[in-house]
């Protein structure tokens, strides 16, 4: 099995929008003497201006989110599960704990700063 990248543009009646990069797990098997590819499992996506670089963090964490549920519902033994993971860390950034919690965190108090302009400029 292998970590095949897609991307396709979000489009919305009136315009294009971003472009989405979304991971699937395939495999390929010979038929009739012929490869073919077989789709196994879809395991995420992200818009591609997130993928790059380490910021911002919230997406990134949301991404690996997804992938661990959708490699959790395989059954995978570890190795494999970990070559997956360390492609799709090559592209992806994977997040610490210490760092998504840091992140949560100041978009949480950027939230409530958000709130409190809105109601103090309600008074």
């Amino acid at each position: 099995m292998y970590v095949r990248w897609k991307s396709r543009v979000s489009t919305v009646w009136f315009s294009r929008g971003p472009r989405t990069l979304y991971a699937v797990l395939a495999e390929n098997k010979r038929v009739n003497g012929k490869p073919r590819e077989r789709f196994v499992k879809y395991l995420g996506c992200i818009y591609e201006h997130f993928a790059r670089g380490k910021d911002p963090i919230l997406p990134k964490a949301q991404f690996w989110s997804k992938v661990s549920k959708s490699l959790d519902a395989l059954p995978l033994d570890a190795q494999t599960r970990a070559t997956i993971e360390q492609n799709l860390s090559s592209k992806i950034y994977r997040p610490t704990p210490a760092e998504e919690t840091e992140a949560r965190e100041e978009h949480a108090h950027e939230a409530l700063g958000e709130t409190l302009r809105a109601i103090m400029g309600e008074l």
